[in-house]
């Protein structure tokens, strides 16, 4: 597949799905004529002349999920709910991964993961997190950090398939990596970041306070040198030399 401009859904639309997604359970269902009368819409499409996805384009996509979702674990009955989630989130994440590859730049806009989590694939983002949960309305806000399925992407995009693959990294691992600028503006800074916690072999409330105490620690070191700059040497001795504090923090 080409490059692909994807369907945006705006604020509003996006509040009004929610609202009726959380009255009707039939509501957080697929539904194609939804899926047809939302593409018809105004704003749908940004006005730059690009090459819009199409509608049978979009299907493809949502059948593609439902084929590597069916053929994982995700839903086994030997798996705990937490591991099922931590299966979903893998095949998930390495979906969309692999999806931006055919249309760079576009999950970066919070209206087009509206599009995709209230109208493409609603099931599956509420199988996920069900309306009956707290934080429900949050994570299927396509601007909120935590989003059901944006924050998946940006673990790989950010972090790539070997760290992600590995199954090292906790979900508190990835609220550090992916919630702190100095970190998530990286990938190099990120994957060291990551390394370093993995190789802590620290878990539970320990391997939180390390987590915590490195990023902080870097986050000052950040403001005395510059570590922008993508020079393997170099960052490998700022991040050692951030280890040692951390050791005697």
């Amino acid at each position: 597949m080409n490059h692909r401009t994807f369907p945006r859904l705006m604020p509003e639309q996006a509040h009004e799905r929610r609202y009726h997604m959380q009255k009707a359970r039939s509501a957080t269902e697929f539904d194609r004529d939804r899926l047809e009368q939302t593409l018809k819409g105004a704003r749908v499409y940004p006005p730059t002349g690009s090459v819009r996805i199409t509608e049978s384009e979009l299907i493809i996509i949502r059948t593609g999920l439902g084929s590597v979702l069916n053929g994982s674990a995700w839903q086994s009955k030997s798996l705990s709910k937490r591991d099922q989630d931590r299966e979903f989130d893998l095949v998930v994440g390495r979906y969309f991964h692999l999806l931006r590859e055919s249309s760079e730049g576009e999950f970066g806009n919070p209206h087009v993961w509206d599009f995709l989590t209230l109208i493409l694939l609603p099931d599956y983002a509420n199988w996920r997190v069900p309306p009956r949960s707290a934080e429900w309305k949050a994570r299927l806000t396509g601007a909120n950090r935590r989003h059901v399925f944006s924050r998946l992407w940006a673990r790989w995009n950010l972090l790539g398939a070997e760290l992600v693959e590995s199954g090292e990294l906790r979900a508190d691992d990835y609220v550090q990596i992916l919630e702190r600028d100095t970190i998530k503006s990286s990938r190099p800074i990120a994957q060291r970041y990551a390394r370093a916690i993995i190789n802590s072999g620290l878990s539970g409330d320990q391997r939180k306070s390390y987590a915590r105490a490195f990023a902080v620690q870097l986050e000052q070191v950040s403001g005395l040198i510059d570590i922008s700059f993508v020079d393997e040497n170099y960052l490998d001795a700022v991040f050692q030399h951030v280890a040692d504090r951390v050791v005697n923090y």
